[in-house]
């Protein structure tokens, strides 16, 4: 279920962004491994790259504390429970490249 969206960089190169993204494994089967992982794992390939992404906010730990910080904001705000009166059909975004929120 996709809860939000967090956009850390611009796109510069899609085909290099689609080709990085489409390299980094899914590994169910390993013990401990989830998709926080594979985010984790993804954004340092696209860091290293440095040819993909224009401006960017790549730090894992600042990447990590916004999604979640963002998350619980909008669990807070019955966003996902049904209580609120939002789109669901449009996913809540946070822009860190310049900490501010799009759609809510």
């Amino acid at each position: 279920m996709l809860l939000v969206r967090v956009m850390v960089g611009k796109v510069e190169k899609i085909d290099r962004l689609v080709n990085t993204l489409r390299s980094i494994p899914l590994r169910q089967s390993e013990q401990g491994w989830n998709c926080v992982t594979w985010v984790r794992e993804a954004l340092g390939a696209l860091q290293a790259d440095r040819k993909t992404l224009g401006t960017a906010r790549m730090e894992w730990n600042k990447v990590r504390d916004a999604a979640m910080t963002y998350c619980q904001k909008k669990r807070d705000e019955h966003r996902f429970d049904g209580k609120g009166n939002y789109d669901m059909g449009k996913a809540a975004t946070y822009d860190l490249t310049e900490q501010k929120e799009g759609i809510q």
